[in-house]
């Protein structure tokens, strides 16, 4: 798989609690041109891992996720791309910007999130 891949919070703490849907999640990066990853992940993050671990912890994870993935930030054309992909598809602001950073980079999305089944352009792990 030899695609640009923007990897959701799923992914990110799937691999942080190392199951087997965060290796293989690694394996597919691993063979990605590119992996990216949207500002609100980081948020998603930083607020999981600081609620089932600790406030270290999270700051290591978003290091290192910002060390290995290029970081996109919310922007004018982002959000309102995101709004008609919440209405149409019924899932959250941050499923719906994560969505809306792929479509407008032209980006894979990988994740684990159910909210994507079915959806183009989406590799469930």
């Amino acid at each position: 798989m030899n695609l640009p891949l923007l990897i959701d919070s799923f992914i990110w703490l799937e691999i942080l609690q190392g199951s087997p849907r965060g290796k293989k999640a690694l394996e597919m990066m691993d063979e990605s041109v590119e992996l990216h990853t949207s500002v609100v992940n980081l948020y998603e993050v930083s607020y999981r891992v600081r609620q089932i671990r600790d406030e270290e912890t999270a700051k290591e994870m978003i290091t290192s996720i910002s060390s290995h993935a290029r970081v996109h930030p919310v922007d004018r054309e982002i959000a309102l791309a995101a709004a008609p992909l919440r209405l149409v598809h019924g899932y959250g602001a941050v499923d719906a910007l994560y969505h809306a950073t792929a479509h407008i980079h032209n980006l894979t999305m990988l994740t684990g999130d159910l909210h994507f089944k079915g959806i183009e352009g989406a590799i469930l792990v």
